[in-house]
C-alpha cells in the first residue's frame, strides 16, 4: 500500500518544480532585501505566496510565488501592511 496517493505525490512534485523555477527565476537570493534594507537577510530561502491560498491564490503558479529569506518572511507577516504596500502580500482588506 502506498503511503501518498499517486495525486498527491504529483502535485507535490509539480510544488517542487514551481517553486525550483521561482528560485531559479529570482537569481537564488531574497527579493525583499532591497525592499525592506532595515531588515538583515538569514535564514533559508522560503518560497513565499503573495496572495495566500485561503485568499484565492495558488502555490503552483510561479507569478504568485516570490524567493524570501525567513528573516524578510517573518517581517511580511508581522507588518502586513507595508507588505502589502510593497507587493510582497495582498490583503483582503484596504488598498
Amino acid at each position: 500500500m502506498r503511503r501518498v496517493s499517486a495525486k498527491r505525490a504529483a502535485r507535490a512534485a509539480e510544488r517542487r518544480a514551481v517553486v525550483a523555477a521561482v528560485m531559479e527565476r529570482d537569481g537564488w537570493r531574497c527579493q525583499a532585501a532591497e525592499l525592506v534594507p532595515s531588515v538583515r537577510c538569514g535564514g533559508p530561502l522560503d518560497a513565499h505566496e503573495v496572495l495566500s491560498r485561503g485568499r484565492g491564490g495558488s502555490i503552483y503558479d510561479a507569478a504568485n510565488i516570490v524567493s524570501i529569506c525567513r528573516m524578510h518572511h517573518r517581517w511580511v507577516g508581522e507588518h502586513p501592511d507595508a507588505a502589502n504596500a510593497l507587493g510582497l502580500w495582498h490583503h483582503s482588506w484596504g488598498s
